[in-house]
């Protein structure tokens, strides 16, 4: 997680699924640790393929062809509003896309990040096995020295 949290421009895909995943394992430290005590909730999102700014870089007819097959920023925006502001979620909630899914099955990685738009939609998440504890607790663990260095 420290290579991750430390991000390197030389493997930014690797970053990218790492803070996907590391979204998720947070998502369900803080519930674990605080839900209950607490009351407080949190849900991962996934906004999908959106045609927003962040291609801003790229040469127009791939902007183009991204407008065409993307979600827009509003559609894409969608599963962060419902998490926010719906309160009637089932307690085992931890994640929400955008994209319609067959049955209640853990997805694709392809269909997390395409498919026929729903809007929102509660989807188990892709963990790694043990559903992530170990994990989850390193990062929570990295996340806390991280963070305490630089108050």
């Amino acid at each position: 997680w420290k290579s991750v949290a430390l991000y390197s421009p030389d493997q930014p895909t690797e970053t990218y699924s790492a803070s996907k995943l590391g979204a998720i394992l947070f998502t369900n430290e803080l519930n674990r640790r605080f839900g209950k005590s607490h009351a407080i909730r949190s849900i991962a999102v996934n906004p999908g393929s959106c045609a927003s700014d962040i291609w801003r870089g790229f040469p127009k007819l791939m902007k183009a062809v991204f407008r065409t097959v993307y979600l827009s920023p509003k559609q894409g925006s969608a599963p962060a509003v419902a998490a926010t502001v719906q309160s009637d979620w089932d307690s085992d909630v931890v994640y929400l896309q955008p994209y319609w899914m067959p049955g209640d099955s853990i997805p694709l990685p392809f269909t997390e990040m395409m498919g026929p738009y729903v809007g929102h939609r509660p989807t188990v998440p892709r963990l790694p096995p043990g559903g992530g504890l170990q994990e989850a607790t390193a990062l929570w663990d990295l996340s806390y020295e991280l963070t305490k260095k630089f108050s």
